[in-house]
């Protein structure tokens, strides 16, 4: 049997050959060909052949494959893409039954489709097949066993252990050299249920892992396992802080825990605890601050008639007083009132005096007496006569009844309020500490975004990292806000853009943490994992996808020998990540080295592909 990557040079009417015209609806590195012929006995004649492409797109330039047998019989051709990450995306698997000269064209088909492991190999051979399918399905021998682990498949070479080659008529157990009762790993796989170290009867998967080993005791992958640094009874892995006992998933959030710290390991800080005074009033939203951003406005604070606010949380604004024209709260002396100017709400019984040139010659506080007290009592000279509860503000001339309040955490207008209306339209005057105040924008503020405690975030869950015109959104989302569940990710060293951090393989646990793809297979659970298992270890790797994920030696495993996927022949292996063609280590040379000697072998992908 012969392979080409062209149309025979001749096809005689006695030549039985197979001649393919392929696409692929995707740009591809290399173009893998696997053909077998199928006797009554199983396979035999396994050739391979790689066609380098240069992420070509083969589209619309089909590849056209020539195969030549030697004799009529039935041929299984299986043809794989692989993209420039290395990683296969599209294939067919067909058979034909070739006497004479047979002609086929086909599209190959997406690996996302009936390949849940992404080994090249399906469950389902219809879809498998290629399009159109028509009566090429190769038969069941052919299809996947177990579409859910990348190391099991019809064209695995089966070393010993369980059935990873769809035919367990072959099984052989592996060797139990230490005698623990376990069964050595095939070579160049750590399966989670086999001995890692086979010499070693102190290692094996049911040993329980010292944490303080230098080596990986129980088959895990993971060295020294998992400790319990504090002996709250929870290992690092669910831990958030295992050298402090008082940080455990078992703890409850609650008043006593208010700390700025996560307790409790679920990612929010602080749940459960009283909201914060942010406008410096003196009352929480919880006990009826209805205006938690104005701090001239909650339960007890003076009401002004009339003026359309309720500053005192009543749920509704207090009506001015018939015969209150001024609405300062004093009827008018026509109504029996005591206030001598019903017109000007500066002037009622009690008012501070104002002095020249503010209103000299005026009765501000109605007793009957002008300017008393403005030679001798306004010793700032700001134009006020601050006595009794307004004492306080005599002595600094920025601080009188008439001054405009500013958002400083100071009593300019000397009423016993602080920064009460003191925010321009858009902003709010909230604390910084115990003794500032600040305007916030609620345009841009992240905790006010819109208008007062609009909170883009909720604790524990980051879904925008920007406010723009009052709207919250995540900047690598184009500014939308990430849905339910997502975190925004945003920043150096992180994937940007929202990520479910429990599942997302580029920000896994963390925005800055994201999962090496020559290790794992995905995050479950914000932990990077190969497949079911502990990421593979630093001197393997893991091929396959989601569950089926396998950690595998690239220098040693005749099934993934340099890269995943790379097989072996039947009577080779591989060494250095090389497949070793004829038992000596010298003829394992690269394709580029290969200058037509017939007795050389070159690899493809580090194995044995064909002569030169």
């Amino acid at each position: 049997m012969v392979l080409g990557a062209m149309t025979l040079s001749g096809c005689g009417v006695d030549e039985d050959a197979l001649l393919l015209e392929v696409t692929v609806d995707a740009y591809v590195q290399t173009i893998e060909v696997e053909t077998r012929l199928l006797q009554a006995d199983g396979f035999f004649d396994e050739q391979s052949k790689t066609i380098d492409r240069d992420a070509a797109d083969i589209a619309g330039d089909p590849m056209r494959i020539a195969i030549s047998l030697t004799a009529p019989g039935t041929v299984a051709v299986r043809i794989a893409t692989r993209g420039v990450d290395g990683d296969v995306s599209h294939r067919a698997l067909r058979c034909y039954q070739v006497q004479g000269i047979v002609r086929g064209a086909f599209a190959l088909a997406d690996t996302a489709v009936a390949d849940a492991d992404g080994d090249g190999w399906t469950g389902d051979l219809a879809a498998g097949c290629g399009e159109p399918c028509n009566d090429f399905a190769c038969p069941a021998e052919f299809a996947d066993c177990d579409d859910g682990a990348f190391g099991t498949n019809p064209g695995i070479h089966e070393d010993c252990g369980p059935d990873v080659n769809c035919n367990p008529d072959d099984d052989v157990a592996c060797a139990d050299v230490d005698g623990d009762g376990y069964q050595a790993c095939p070579v160049g796989q750590s399966n989670l249920d086999c001995d890692c170290d086979d010499t070693d009867e102190t290692v094996n998967p049911g040993v329980v892992e010292d944490c303080g080993a230098m080596r990986d005791l129980n088959c895990d992958r993971i060295v020294g396992g998992l400790c319990d640094n504090d002996g709250d009874t929870f290992f690092e892995d669910v831990d958030c802080d295992d050298d402090d006992a008082a940080i455990n998933p078992s703890i409850i959030e609650s008043p006593a825990y208010c700390n700025g710290i996560d307790d409790n390991c679920d990612r929010v800080v602080d749940e459960g605890c009283p909201s914060e005074d942010i406008d410096g009033d003196g009352v929480l939203p919880e006990d009826g601050d209805c205006a938690p951003c104005e701090s001239g406005v909650h339960p007890g604070a003076p009401e002004a008639c009339g003026d359309g606010v309720d500053q005192n949380c009543s749920m509704e604004d207090m009506a001015c007083a018939a015969g209150d024209e001024d609405g300062d709260g004093d009827l008018s002396l026509s109504v029996g009132g005591r206030d001598c100017d019903d017109s000007d709400a500066e002037v009622y019984p009690g008012a501070p005096e104002r002095c020249a040139p503010l209103a000299a010659g005026v009765d501000d506080d109605c007793d009957g007496m002008v300017d008393e007290g403005c030679m001798s009592l306004d010793a700032d000279g700001d134009g006020y006569v601050e006595v009794g509860v307004l004492a306080a503000c005599e002595g600094d001339a920025s601080r009188n009844p008439g001054a405009v309040e500013v958002c400083d955490a100071v009593d300019q207008d000397c009423d016993g309020l602080v920064d009460e209306g003191s925010a321009a339209p858009g902003t709010a005057c909230l604390r910084v500490d115990d003794t500032t105040n600040a305007p916030v924008f609620f345009d841009t503020d992240m905790d006010h975004c819109g208008g007062c405690a609009m909170q883009c975030n909720e604790p524990g869950q980051a879904v925008a990292d920007q406010c723009i015109g009052g709207v919250c959104g995540c900047r690598d989302e184009g500014g939308a806000v990430c849905a339910v569940g997502e975190n925004c990710c945003q920043g150096m060293g992180s994937a940007g853009g929202c990520h479910d951090l429990s599942e997302s393989f580029d920000a896994c646990g963390d925005c800055n943490v994201g999962c090496d793809g020559a290790t794992a297979s995905q995050c479950v659970g914000g932990t990077c994992r190969c497949g079911v298992g502990n990421a593979c270890p630093g001197s393997e790797h893991c091929c396959g996808r989601g569950d089926g994920g396998a950690c595998v030696d690239f220098q040693v495993d005749p099934n993934n020998c340099g890269e995943c996927g790379a097989q072996c022949g039947a009577d080779e292996t591989c060494v250095g990540g090389l497949c070793n063609c004829f038992g000596e280590s010298a003829t394992n040379i690269r394709r580029e080295a290969c200058t037509g000697n017939q007795s050389i072998c070159c690899p493809r992908h580090g194995r044995c592909a064909t002569k030169c």
